[in-house]
């Protein structure tokens, strides 16, 4: 119960040694964003070839590390869809201030997109989100309030809820009754119940050997979804 915060959010206070030019992405920008609870928070816009004509993606990581351990990942993304990339950095985490908690990670969300909305030098009517475990969580809540602002949306090894995590890496908890399990939580992450709202464009993708999440969690979700 003290703990729930520091075991979810595994926040990495450090400078960023790697840098985009490191793989072969050398159009950055580093940006700062303030959310509306007046928070500062790093991010990375790294631009694709042709970053005025292609879509720009919004990238949340998952629990632990920071933005700097995803730059792989974004190099093979610009390499083979052109798109340009904002890795958002969560409060807490690397070079951001704050605390990281669920309304903070969505204030953190939140102010990504509205910077975005308002930059002239991209194509403002062809953005999309992309989250990976507890980035999927942030990524489907920040489309579920911010649907008609989207193009689309992919998400990667997410769960359904804290709850039915909690539940999945705890079994012991399991036998306690839903009311008094959710008021132990901090931190509730219901995608299980906005989901089914959406009627974004969205990609799925799964690992069925995922030793955190467990994969029926995924396809609950896109059960939902349809």
């Amino acid at each position: 119960y003290f703990r729930q915060n520091t075991m979810l959010y595994v926040n990495t206070m450090k400078s960023y040694q790697a840098q985009p030019p490191r793989f072969n992405m050398p159009d950055y920008e580093e940006v700062w964003l303030t959310t509306r609870d007046g928070v500062r928070i790093f991010a990375w816009l790294i631009r694709g070839p042709r970053p005025a004509e292609a879509p720009t993606m919004m990238f949340f990581h998952g629990n632990a590390g920071t933005i700097a351990e995803r730059l792989p990942n974004a190099e093979g993304l610009i390499k083979h869809t052109g798109c340009n990339l904002l890795l958002v950095e969560y409060r807490g985490y690397g070079t951001s201030g704050g605390d990281p908690t669920e309304a903070g990670l969505l204030a953190d969300g939140q102010a990504a997109l509205d910077h975005l909305r308002g930059r002239k030098d991209i194509d403002t009517d062809n953005l999309m989100v992309f989250g990976r475990s507890l980035g999927g969580a942030v990524a489907i809540a920040l489309a579920h309030a911010n649907e008609g602002a989207l193009r689309g949306m992919i998400v990667e090894n997410t769960f359904t809820s804290i709850r039915e995590m909690a539940g999945a890496l705890f079994p012991f908890l399991a036998v306690l009754p839903d009311a008094w399990f959710e008021a132990l939580l901090d931190n509730h992450w219901h995608s299980d119940e906005i989901i089914g709202a959406l009627r974004l464009p969205s990609l799925f993708l799964a690992g069925k050997q995922d030793e955190i999440v467990p994969p029926p969690q995924m396809v609950e979700l896109w059960d939902r979804l349809r």
